[in-house]
Parts: structure tokens; sequence; C-alpha cells
């Protein structure tokens, strides 16, 4: 097997409310963990949303939740709460450099292959599956289910 170099990289979240001009409001958002394999041929990714928010907006939410304006945790109460902030999978997908099927579009200036474009395409299905086995088992899991998903992809179609 190909030597493959590991990277993990977070991306924090945002509070990019904008309470005097609500048609400039972006929202808020937890960060996510972006755990990538990569080797000569691409690289495959798994993203798991973390739900760490930067400190206002906790705030909001926490202060959201207790004046009663926010509902969506419904009647199951600490169990909702819970579940909301549970880790999810965002995404399990690759960075090919050449198309992987007839019609796909290139993204310039592709981070994860120096810059170059690249062919991407992921699944939000699939993430949520390996966010189960990566909560549960850890990066002794992780790591070989990514390099695995790069022999797939990319070795095995020699």
């Amino acid at each position: 097997m190909t030597k493959l170099e590991r990277i993990v990289h977070f991306k924090p979240g945002f509070d990019k409310r904008n309470p005097s001009d609500p048609s400039k409001d972006y929202g808020i958002s937890g960060g996510s963990l972006l755990f990538l394999v990569k080797g000569p041929r691409g690289a495959v990714h798994f993203v798991l949303g973390t739900n760490f928010y930067p400190e206002s907006a906790e705030r909001h939410l926490v202060n959201c939740y207790t004046d009663g304006r926010m509902r969506r945790f419904g009647p199951d109460g600490v169990a909702g709460i819970a579940q909301s902030y549970r880790a999810r999978g965002f995404d399990v997908g690759y960075h090919a450099p050449e198309p992987q099927y007839d019609g796909q579009h290139a993204h310039e200036n592709c981070e994860w292959l120096g810059g170059k474009s690249c062919y991407t395409d992921g699944s939000a299905l699939r993430a949520d599956e390996w966010a189960q086995q990566f909560l549960e088992r850890g990066t002794d899991w992780l790591w070989p289910a990514l390099e695995r998903e790069y022999a797939d992809r990319f070795e095995d179609e020699q």
C-alpha cells in the first residue's frame, strides 16, 4: 500500500448574527473536524460536526432555551438537548485530480491537492454511519477505514 499522510483539521464555528440588519444575519454554526488521508493519487476525508460553538453563539443558544423562545427541543426535554448537541457526521468524500464520473466539474484551488483543481464528492448518509463508528471506536477504527477508502477509490482501479 502507498505511504499515506494523515491530517486532522479543525474548522471553528461562527457567530454571524446581525441583529441590526436581519438581511445580513448569516446565523451560527458549531465547529467541525476534518480527518483526511492523502496520497499521491488524491485524498479521502471524513467530516464530523462537533457543535463546539464560539462563546457568543453558545450564550445566545442558552438564552434562547432558558427564556422559552427555543421550542425545537420539544417534549424530550434534556434528552432533546443532548440529541441536538450530539456530534454528527457531515461527509465522507474524496478529492481527486481527475474526474471520477462523466460530467463532474472541477473545483479550483483544492487545499488538499496543493492548490490544484480537484474533483470532489461525498456522502452525508455514509457520514452518519461513520460518525457512529468513530464515536464508539475512535481513531483506531477511523484511520484504517479512511485508508481502505483511499485504496478502494484510488488504488484498486489499476
